[in-house]
């Protein structure tokens, strides 16, 4: 079913750049597409993506984006980055001035190469559930919310999330879990004032 669906939008795609190169649109037209989240294709023991934690394979959205003439072909960005990310990039790719007050960063820096990252680290989250951080130190902390012991993992030397660290680096799990629950400290502010407000 999952590849059914891949294939599909693989088939769609050029059909779709065709019809914009007959209208005269296909230069001037932004496409992207956008994951909400990965797929753990038995990775970890599970194919679900709900009660779990947050590991790369789950984590990990998927953003392609064409626009000829500025985002080069075969361009490709893997620094940090957290979906809210997207609007202030099209923004800033569409030369777009006015913009609202974001938590997103632009990744239109990277795009040009201009730089090779614009966060040092990036938040993971599932619905309130489960959040996580990784940091540009290749550090990634996943806090469990006590359905199972918090984990800590060094992506650079164990990026399948293997070994978790925890234990042996409680002072690094403390400062990341710090971070964590000051970032969701926030947004559960955010949550509750958008439900005081009707």
């Amino acid at each position: 079913l999952y590849m059914g669906k891949v294939t599909q939008v693989d088939d769609q795609l050029p059909a779709i750049w065709k019809k914009l190169e007959e209208k005269g649109l296909a230069e001037d037209t932004l496409t992207v597409i956008i994951s909400d989240h990965g797929e753990p294709f038995g990775d970890h023991g599970t194919i679900r993506k709900f009660g779990v934690p947050l590991y790369d394979e789950l984590a990990t959205c998927l953003m392609m984006m064409r626009l000829p003439g500025l985002i080069p072909e075969g361009k490709r960005v893997t620094s940090l980055a957290q979906n809210v990310d997207m609007m202030p990039t099209l923004l800033e790719l569409l030369e777009i001035d006015e913009r609202p007050d974001m938590d997103g960063v632009s990744l239109a820096p990277i795009i040009e190469g201009k730089t090779d990252k614009v966060r040092d680290e990036a938040m993971i989250g599932a619905f309130g559930l489960r959040t996580g951080i990784v940091t540009a130190e290749g550090w990634k902390f996943i806090d469990n919310r006590g359905d199972k012991p918090n984990e800590l993992y060094n992506l650079s030397d164990d990026p399948k999330e293997l070994h978790n660290r925890h234990d042996e680096r409680s002072d690094l799990a403390r400062q990341l879990h710090h971070r964590v629950w000051k970032f969701n400290s926030r947004w559960a502010k955010a949550l509750s004032w958008r439900d005081r407000s009707g």
